[in-house]
């Protein structure tokens, strides 16, 4: 059964904002990442070295939000495909509007970006700022305050190589350590290529026992259907919603994008 009373607005605001507002895979690579306005803009003069975290982390601020960017691949990742040299492409924890500088429990939902183009920059990709301005706006209108972790990857081929999400979860927990802040559960959605495309992702999140797994226009492969029987065995309340995406569906449509595509099989 779906509790949705365990699952915040704001979380299922995130996932949906997410898949409205980014199509990772089609916007072109920019020179510097594209922000949802002039008020929350990273200023680059911002950018120093934070005592309260590791040495490959960056704290800067962006609007009420404070952001950590940090450097980091899974075990058995390769360096080209997690190449996080520049601070613009790190991944990025974010301490919403409303979580303690020091000390305090929060919520942490993970969102996982879909398939970019082969050679594009984790700096220019569309879903990062379209997630975090649908959480600021949530928080700043009154949804619980969490904190929200947005990793990244370079395709080289694979969506999201070796990707280990436990692993993730302890890079996370020193982070928020430093910070004097728990987790207190977390949550994580994903988008396009995130899961069932091949590679890991979230085709593994009931590892980390979430308290709820969100699939929005994910491919529909081997890897998000074993993982929605895993999710369901667990117990754990998963939401999936498809609207046109059909990459990874097996046998596969001749095109990708189907509006009226009838995914009711794909569930049974």
């Amino acid at each position: 059964m779906i509790r949705f009373r365990r699952i915040p607005w704001a979380w299922l605001g995130v996932a949906l904002g997410c898949c409205a507002r980014a199509k990772p895979r089609t916007v072109p690579a920019t020179d510097s990442e594209p922000g949802p306005g002039p008020s929350s803009q990273l200023a680059t003069s911002a950018l120093a070295p934070s005592a309260a975290v590791s040495q490959n982390a960056l704290t800067v601020e962006r609007g009420r939000s404070r952001v950590i960017r940090f450097a980091w691949r899974p075990p058995g990742g390769a360096e080209n495909e997690y190449d996080m040299r520049d601070p613009a492409d790190q991944h990025q924890l974010l301490l919403l509007r409303g979580v303690a500088p020091e000390g305090g429990k929060y919520p942490v939902v993970i969102g996982l970006h879909g398939q970019p183009r082969r050679g594009q920059a984790p700096r220019s990709y569309a879903f990062a700022p379209a997630v975090i301005l649908v959480s600021e706006t949530a928080v700043s209108k009154g949804a619980t305050p969490f904190v929200l972790a947005l990793p990244v990857f370079r395709y080289r081929g694979t969506n999201w190589p070796a990707f280990d999400l436990a692993a993730f979860r302890i890079k996370l927990g020193a982070l928020l350590e430093a910070e004097h802040i728990q987790a207190t559960e977390y949550y994580v959605f994903g988008h396009s290529g995130a899961a069932g495309c091949g590679g890991d992702g979230m085709n593994r999140a009931h590892r980390i026992s979430p308290a709820a797994v969100g699939f929005f226009d994910t491919c529909i492969g081997p890897g998000w259907a074993a993982e929605v029987r895993a999710l369901r065995a667990a117990q754990i309340p998963t939401l999936v919603i498809h609207s046109v995406e059909t990459a990874g569906f097996n046998p596969r449509p001749a095109q990708e994008y189907m509006a009226n595509f009838d995914f009711g099989h794909a569930y049974a």
